[in-house]
C-alpha cells in the first residue's frame, strides 16, 4: 500500500506498463471530481496479493476499508453506502461513499471508492463520472497486471521461488549506489549448503530439488520482510540487508543458519549452512561487497568441514 506522492504526469494510461504508475493516474483522476474528499483504489495482482493506492486516507484507515458486491456474485454498476452518526461526530467522518467496480474482459479486478465528509444530496453525476473513469482505467491497469507478472517471473527462480542471480546482482548494484549515496550502512551475507552434493548423490536430483526448495524456505523463514533474499545458483543463497551494519548482520546469519539446521528434512537428511558477512564499504561495488561476503563464507564452510584432529596414539599401558 502506498499514499499519493510525486509522480509523472501521464495522459494515456494505456500507454504505461507500470502497475503503481497507472494506479496513481487512477487515483488522481478520480481525486478531481467534486465531492471526492479521499480516494481509494484497490485491485488484485496476477499472483492473486492486492495492491491499495489512496489519497486523504491514512494507512491504517485504507487497509480497512473492505468493500464487496451483493451476496448473489453479480457485479453492481456502483455501489453507494450513507453513514449516520451521532450528532457528536467529528466532522471528518466519512458520510458518503461511491465506488465503481474495475471490470476488464469480463472479470473483476478490484474497486475505485470515492468517500466524502459532507452528506451530498444527490450522487448520479459523481457515479457516472467513477463509472467512465473505471472504464478507462480497468484495461490500462490489467495490461499493468500482466506486464508485472512477466517481470516477476523473469526475476524469480522457479525451484525455491526465490529472486533470481539476475535480481540479486541488479538489486545489489542499486542499493550499493543508493547506500554510498546517502551514507547508509549495507550488509551482505552469502550462505552455501553444506555436504550438498554428497546429499543430492544418496538420494538423487529430484529429492535433492525438494532439499533445495525446502531450506530456501527456512531461510526465508529467517530474514526479514525487507531484506532481499535470493537463490544466486546451485546451493548458494544471499540475502541483502539494507540499512544493516555487520554486527547485525552477523546476528541475523546465525539466526538464519539455526532456522536452515533446527529440525531434519528426513530421518537422513539433516541440512546447515555456511555464512559469510560483509559490510559495505566506502570503495565498495557490488562485485567487491560479493567477493568479500563469499570469501567469509567459504572460510566458515572450510571450518566447519574440517575433520577433528586426530587423537595421539599412547602406548599400551600409559596413563
Amino acid at each position: 500500500m502506498f499514499d499519493a506522492g510525486t509522480w509523472r504526469t501521464i495522459d494515456d494510461p494505456s500507454a504505461v506498463t507500470d502497475l503503481d504508475e497507472v494506479l496513481q493516474w487512477t487515483l488522481r483522476a478520480a481525486a478531481s471530481i467534486d465531492g471526492a474528499d479521499a480516494v481509494l483504489v484497490a485491485c488484485e495482482e496476477v499472483n492473486g496479493s492486492s495492491v491499495i493506492v489512496s489519497s486523504g486516507l491514512d494507512l491504517e484507515e485504507a487497509q480497512r476499508y473492505k468493500l464487496s458486491g451483493p451476496p448473489d456474485g453479480r457485479v453492481p454498476q456502483a455501489v453507494e453506502v450513507a453513514y449516520r452518526y451521532a450528532p457528536e461526530a467529528s466532522r471528518r467522518a466519512v458520510r458518503r461513499t461511491v465506488a465503481v467496480p474495475l471490470v476488464s474482459e469480463n472479470r473483476q479486478l478490484g474497486w475505485i471508492a470515492v468517500f466524502s465528509f459532507e452528506d451530498l444530496e444527490g450522487t448520479q453525476d459523481l457515479a457516472r463520472r467513477l463509472e467512465a473513469l473505471a472504464a478507462r482505467a480497468a484495461d490500462a491497469i490489467e495490461i499493468a497486471r500482466r506486464f508485472r507478472e512477466i517481470r516477476r517471473l523473469a526475476e524469480t527462480d522457479p525451484l525455491t521461488l526465490l529472486h533470481n542471480r539476475r535480481y540479486f546482482h541488479e538489486s545489489l548494484a542499486r542499493e550499493v549506489a543508493r547506500a554510498q549515496r546517502y551514507d547508509r550502512k549495507l550488509s551482505l551475507i552469502f550462505f552455501d549448503l553444506d555436504n550438498f552434493k554428497a546429499i543430492n548423490d544418496r538420494i538423487g536430483h529430484l529429492a535433492g530439488d525438494a532439499v533445495l526448495a525446502e531450506a530456501a524456505a527456512r531461510v526465508l523463514s529467517g530474514v526479514r520482510s525487507a531484506d532481499i533474499t535470493c537463490r544466486i545458483g546451485g546451493d548458494e543463497f544471499a540475502v541483502i540487508l539494507t540499512e544493516t551494519g555487520s554486527e547485525e548482520a552477523e546476528q541475523l546469519k546465525r539466526r538464519i543458519e539455526s532456522a536452515v539446521s533446527a529440525r531434519p528434512i528426513t530421518n537422513d537428511v539433516r541440512l546447515s549452512l555456511s555464512g559469510g558477512v560483509a559490510e559495505l564499504n566506502a570503495d565498495d561495488d557490488g562485485a567487491s561487497l560479493f567477493t568479500r561476503a563469499n570469501a567469509a563464507a567459504h572460510i566458515a564452510k572450510a571450518a566447519r568441514e574440517q575433520p577433528p584432529a586426530a587423537l595421539e596414539s599412547k602406548p599400551a599401558g600409559a596413563a
